[in-house]
């Protein structure tokens, strides 16, 4: 049989006040015994239809540690599903990955496994940089969806709503991408920490790289880690991946 609330006048007036302006969980505890998160939003949608409450995505001082919501935030993303903990909040999922952005919080990987994110942040790189490593043969094992750190999502799921989803990359296949793609990252230059946490003891046994000007057209060689090669013959900028090593 279903559980009806009979809600008091105070009860109905305090979720006026403070839906939208505080975390649904703060309002339900506020309210006590015998009131859950889906009955809070249930009243709210009631009043709402009634003319009684006008609710807006309430704008989030990102700055401000000591916000409940930025606190909910900074305890929960990466552990709850990004969609619940954005529902949660009442806030849209863009605005909780740009709000995690900007706490410098990102989403971890499990099981061996790292997202692009936490990857750019260990080789101090930018994320669209790693992201392009997939075109040069870095090999996704899974996707994890919203947050989720449950990695069981197929790569058949992940077209219809890509953006919701988290590449992971097994740790071999990374170690496996930089051994044929040393240009990629320069592991001498890392962190101890970080070359211990990846795996990353081996030597590379290149200087130099051939590389392709699609213009003139013509290759020449250059130094492994040059990340901006020119081009002898046009003085052309050309791609720093490379078709042979020496």
């Amino acid at each position: 049989m279903r559980d009806i609330k009979n809600w008091s006048d105070e009860e109905k007036e305090y979720i006026i006040e403070n839906f939208g302006k505080l975390p649904i969980k703060t309002i339900t505890q506020n309210l006590g015994e015998g009131v859950t998160e889906n009955k809070v939003r249930s009243k709210a949608a009631h009043l709402r239809s009634k003319g009684r409450l006008s609710f807006k995505h309430r704008k989030i001082k990102w700055s401000d540690r000591s916000d409940p919501w930025v606190r909910e935030i900074l305890s929960k993303y990466g552990k709850k599903p990004t969609h619940k903990l954005a529902k949660k909040l009442g806030i849209k999922i863009s605005t909780l990955w740009k709000g995690a952005q900007k706490l410098g919080i990102h989403f971890k990987g499990n099981s061996g496994k790292y997202t692009i994110g936490e990857l750019a942040e260990f080789f101090h790189k930018d994320e669209k940089a790693v992201r392009r490593w997939k075109e040069y043969g870095l090999a996704i094992s899974n996707y994890a969806k919203d947050g989720l750190t449950d990695c069981s999502v197929k790569k058949s799921q992940k077209k219809s709503t890509q953006k919701s989803f988290h590449a992971l990359i097994d740790l071999d296949d990374l170690k496996k991408f930089i051994k044929s793609r040393p240009e990629a990252v320069r592991i001498d230059n890392l962190e101890e920490e970080i070359k211990q946490m990846l795996e990353l003891d081996f030597q590379i046994p290149y200087q130099k790289k051939k590389v392709q000007c699609k213009v003139c057209p013509c290759f020449f060689w250059t130094d492994l880690y040059n990340d901006s090669p020119t081009c002898p013959k046009c003085g052309r900028k050309v791609s720093k991946w490379a078709i042979a090593y020496q």
